[in-house]
């Protein structure tokens, strides 16, 4: 269940379920989405605070789960990470994302997402860099643009100096990662 590739005009969502970002931390990545054809919706917990949050619980809640079920948003970036994705994940309700998948990228403690879709769905996400560190200098450069290519369907070729010691193979299989703190952590949970 791959969720459909952007293209020139859609939205992309940037919320904060999780820590606080301060708005002006974000305008880097909101002018690198323009540049690249998107329309940019700001959510509500961008420059928002409750103690080392976003927002309240509930509040970071509300803000994720209408840009999830908002057809018209086709991916969502995350802001920061931190902390507090798992206090709200057992109340997200992924009826309408099921039904119509959205790409979804972060890190951090966005891995509780990441690894709960996969677990429960099948469904494939972005573990990639968010909002809050992005900058200006980092306009159209090789990470940068491995998210675009990532969005857009485009293929992603590495390369990587062999040495004469390694043996050539080929695998396959589900490749699920994320933080590893946050992965141990998520041990044993559904």
């Amino acid at each position: 269940m791959t969720p459909p590739y952007l293209q020139a005009g859609d939205k992309i969502g940037i919320c904060c379920p999780s820590g606080a970002l301060a708005l002006e931390n974000v305008q880097a990545m909101i002018t690198q989405l323009e540049f690249w054809g998107f329309e940019v919706v700001v959510g509500k917990t961008l420059g928002t605070s409750h103690h080392k949050y976003a927002d309240t619980d509930a509040k970071r809640l509300k803000d994720f789960q209408s840009m999830l079920d908002d057809d018209s948003i086709k991916a969502i970036l995350f802001g920061r990470g931190g902390y507090g994705f798992v206090r709200i994940i057992d109340y997200v309700n992924f009826t309408n994302f099921v039904k119509k998948p959205k790409w979804l990228l972060g890190y951090s403690d966005i891995t509780v997402l990441h690894n709960h879709l996969q677990t429960n769905y099948g469904i494939p996400t972005i573990h990639g860099h968010m909002s809050a560190g992005y900058m200006a200098k980092d306009f159209d450069n090789d990470s940068t643009m491995s998210i675009y290519h990532a969005l857009t369907g485009k293929p992603i070729h590495i390369k990587i100096a062999t040495k004469n010691e390694n043996e050539i193979n080929e695998g396959t299989g589900i490749l699920v990662g994320g933080n590893l703190a946050i992965i141990s952590d998520l041990i044993g949970t559904p």
